[in-house]
């Protein structure tokens, strides 16, 4: 457990470590690092502790600066930092058992989206970013060396978009941008010095998760959209802008590389549909012995003009499918807690199409 006192004036992370007793620790300003350039009032701190020797005290260091998100592998943990010119800087940190070190220090042009977009392979860093220039949107994946150094990049991917998903798997990164329609990139990076895009597909709605479900095949989740298009009075397009429907789940065959397809498709509910899914992957189970899946949802039926109007509230629990790279998805069942008594306290939708 941790905790943040003050001391002396000073604000000091303390700890409390079950196993050597009930008391709170503080870690001494003679013991805290911190990173670089990096000056805010917010402390990271690292535990670590061996399962198999449950006495054993855990080893914590803590630095200052701390980070927005974080990455591990089997070896090392990377904690981006994002800086006030637009860039993310990377911090490494080498894992060895308990003992955690810090390792190397890099940067990739723009902001990351999540821990998803973070990704280490053969001793090489990935990661995919979204770039901000002004009132301009590119995007980009870069691959730094073992000493954080950038080795190759792809840059200019898909302009005027942002990144929604990313999940790199071995040599191949999967990245969906999205504006109006939805761009699934499949990118080759079994060269680190020289990734690139080998395909893509440009689909209706848009994946926020990205999940694998064997070597050529991708689960989606995310949303179906529809576009609303404002013309002019000699029916010139003046604005177009995406509409949030229901959510969307889509298995994505990329057997063949250079042309992804969509296989199947699946979307429950209309305008208002909401699931903690869309934004928290913990949300989701998945197992894959049984092929099943399941995650909490808050539905709302269709409606005709759903640019205007959500539809009336019909479901809230969880929602279970059997999946199927071949059959698509079958759903099994619906299970929820709310009983007739409490329909009278609807969940009441959020005007952005999700939740509040």
């Amino acid at each position: 457990m941790l905790s943040n006192r003050w001391a002396a004036g000073v604000i000091l992370p303390h700890f409390r470590d079950s196993t050597q007793g009930k008391d709170f620790t503080p870690i001494t300003p003679a013991a805290i690092k911190y990173f670089p350039d990096r000056i805010v009032p917010h402390y990271l701190v690292v535990a670590a502790f061996d399962l198999s020797r449950g006495t054993q005290a855990a080893a914590v260091t803590a630095y200052l600066g701390a980070g927005n998100e974080v990455y591990m592998s089997h070896e090392n943990i990377y904690v981006a930092v994002g800086d006030w010119q637009g860039d993310t800087v990377f911090h490494k940190f080498a894992v060895d058992g308990v003992d955690v070190a810090f390792r190397a220090r890099g940067a990739a042009k723009g902001t990351i989206l999540n821990q998803f977009s973070m990704d280490e392979h053969n001793g090489y860093f990935r990661t995919a970013t979204t770039i901000w220039s002004g009132d301009k949107l590119s995007n980009a994946v870069f691959v730094l060396d073992a000493k954080m150094q950038t080795g190759g990049s792809i840059l200019n991917i898909a302009p005027t978009e942002r990144i929604y998903s990313a999940r790199f798997m071995g040599d191949r990164g999967y990245m969906v941008t999205f504006v109006l329609v939805d761009p699934l990139f499949v990118i080759d990076l079994s060269n680190p010095r020289n990734p690139k895009i080998l395909g893509e597909l440009k689909i209706p709605g848009f994946s926020s998760y990205l999940h694998s479900l064997d070597e050529n095949h991708l689960l989606g989740i995310g949303r179906d959209t529809t576009v609303l298009t404002t013309r002019d009075q000699s029916g010139r397009i003046i604005n177009e802008v995406a509409i949030e429907l229901g959510i969307k789940l889509a298995i994505f065959d990329v057997t063949d590389v250079a042309n992804p397809i969509e296989k199947h498709v699946e979307i429950s509910g209309g305008r208002g549909t909401y699931s903690e899914v869309l934004h928290n992957h913990k949300a989701l189970l998945f197992d894959t012995r049984r092929n099943l899946m399941t995650f909490p949802i808050t539905i709302h039926a269709p409606v005709p003009k759903p640019e205007f109007n959500h539809g009336p509230f019909e479901f809230q629990g969880a929602i279970v499918y059997d999946v199927s790279t071949t059959r698509g998805f079958s759903h099994r069942a619906r299970i929820s807690h709310l009983a007739v008594q409490d329909s009278s306290r609807r969940p009441q939708p959020w005007l952005g199409g999700g939740a509040p």
